[in-house]
């Protein structure tokens, strides 16, 4: 029989490992291409158009002054959690903004309006034609996420592209350097350093680091000015597992300004061109089904938006006022704050201290003593370490009564490493600096802690 301690703290990886596998990539030949993956647990998705000319302000999801601003630009936008919450798009003047889960992401706080994750993106396409702007402006407001943490991509006309990465409260960007620039779901500089420290591309993973060396890679080998072969550099890492798929491959022809997208559910292309629209405010809300037959852009309708809305949050489990936020959705001109979410939700700022600078850092925040013992966690992450403080923020964490636990993986293998009887050999952590005899890890009872209002916790290995 295994001791207690490596059944509880070997498993820790189990609750951290969870796979979030898009991948995303923009090339710049004689056309601009930009390519994107989704994959996710769920396909269902509309195709909108956004016109310009409309007032908006942010959904205000905490106790901040909330973002305002006018559209100045049209824009396609393709949305699972509904109108004005986008997961990418692309507007008028050619600008591309997509986004990818990235657990370490912990948003910078500039102090001034606030702004969620996915409208974030929305705010963007209204607002700016190129990367430069969106970079000369990345300070000018906060992002308080409703609940996704994720880095950014984002593409122009003129052949720029960026990642924007969130690590530890810091904003990096990252520019373009040659005919292409890939991202997954590692940070950008992390990844190009697996990339360029690897001999062989292990084309059967599907783990980030992998999928970026996949995607780098097969840009050498297709010409990317023939969009067919942007679906093959898509498919070639795309995920196919039984409930967790490649549900959306998109690709953007910047230059031309025009869309191509399938779906798993429907593999068919679509084509659309942006020259074929009027984005004046006075023309009416329009959208599709991704998974149609033919792309056939009808009326967008706010029972539709509340459907797609309602739908989305049950299956990502978050609690929040569907009917303010449907028509705010709808209709964002006027502010709303979301009372429901506000009393339901706090965020938990932590400060890991570790002794070495080196490898990777996992923790996970479970729910109650029968969650954190069956390794359920509410949140988890995982983090690179490159300094003795590591800091992390979970989002969207749901008061009540948790425990933390947490391990360094020093030689970044990804696991915790085992010595006789299972007795672990890298350094580990609850919320307390409680253990037992011979490393045995603490009863729940001596580590559990509550979670009423935003918290600040400090871990110590």
């Amino acid at each position: 029989m295994q001791p207690k301690y490596s059944i509880i703290m070997i498993t820790l990886l189990a609750w951290t490992n969870s796979i979030v596998a898009c991948s995303a990539f923009f090339w710049t030949g004689s056309t601009m291409i930009f390519g994107r993956n989704l994959d996710w647990y769920s396909g269902s998705g509309y195709l909108i158009k956004n016109n310009r000319g409309i007032t908006k302000y942010a959904y205000s999801i905490s106790e901040t002054n909330p973002a305002s601003w006018t559209s100045k630009f049209g824009s396609f936008t393709f949305n699972q959690i509904g109108k004005e919450f986008p997961y990418g798009g692309i507007n008028e003047r050619g600008l591309v903004v997509e986004q990818l889960w990235l657990h370490a992401t912990t948003y910078r706080d500039n102090k001034n309006e606030t702004i969620s994750e996915l409208e974030w993106i929305q705010y963007q396409l209204d607002n700016y034609e190129n990367v430069n702007q969106i970079i000369d402006n990345i300070n000018k407001l906060t992002i308080k996420p409703i609940k996704a943490t994720v880095h950014y991509f984002i593409a122009d006309r003129t052949g720029n592209s960026a990642a924007i990465d969130f690590i530890g409260g810091k904003v990096i960007i990252s520019k373009k350097q040659g005919i292409s620039q890939t991202l997954t779901n590692t940070n950008y500089q992390a990844s190009c350093a697996y990339y360029h420290a690897t001999t062989k591309t292990d084309t059967a993973s599907r783990l980030s680091e992998d999928r970026f060396c996949q995607v780098s890679e097969n840009l050498k080998k297709y010409d990317v000015n023939n969009f067919e072969n942007a679906f093959k550099i898509l498919s070639l890492s795309a995920e196919n597992k039984q409930n967790y798929k490649t549900f959306w491959s998109i690709v953007y022809d910047i230059s031309n300004l025009e869309i191509r997208f399938k779906t798993y559910s429907n593999p068919t292309i679509k084509h659309l061109k942006l020259s074929d629209f009027d984005f004046e405010n006075s023309t009416e809300n329009m959208g599709c089904d991704l998974n149609i037959n033919e792309l056939n852009l009808q009326a967008y309708t706010f029972e539709i938006n509340k459907q797609l809305l309602t739908s989305s949050l049950k299956a990502m489990d978050i609690v929040a006022d569907i009917e303010l936020a449907s028509h705010h959705q709808f209709n964002p001109s006027k502010k709303s704050v979301d009372s429901i979410y506000l009393k339901t939700y706090c965020t938990v700022k932590i400060n890991f201290m570790v002794k070495h600078k080196k490898g990777n850092l996992f923790y996970t925040i479970a729910q109650g003593e029968n969650n954190f013992n069956t390794r359920r966690g509410s949140v988890s992450h995982m983090i690179t370490v490159d300094t003795n403080t590591v800091y992390s923020e979970a989002y969207a964490v749901k008061k009540g009564e948790y425990g933390l636990a947490a391990f360094h993986d020093v030689n970044g293998n990804k696991k915790l490493d085992g010595g006789i009887f299972g007795i672990p050999k890298e350094p580990y952590a609850f919320y307390t600096d409680k253990k037992r005899l011979f490393g045995l890890p603490p009863k729940y009872n001596s580590i559990k802690f509550m979670l009423d209002k935003d918290t600040h916790l400090t871990i110590k290995f």
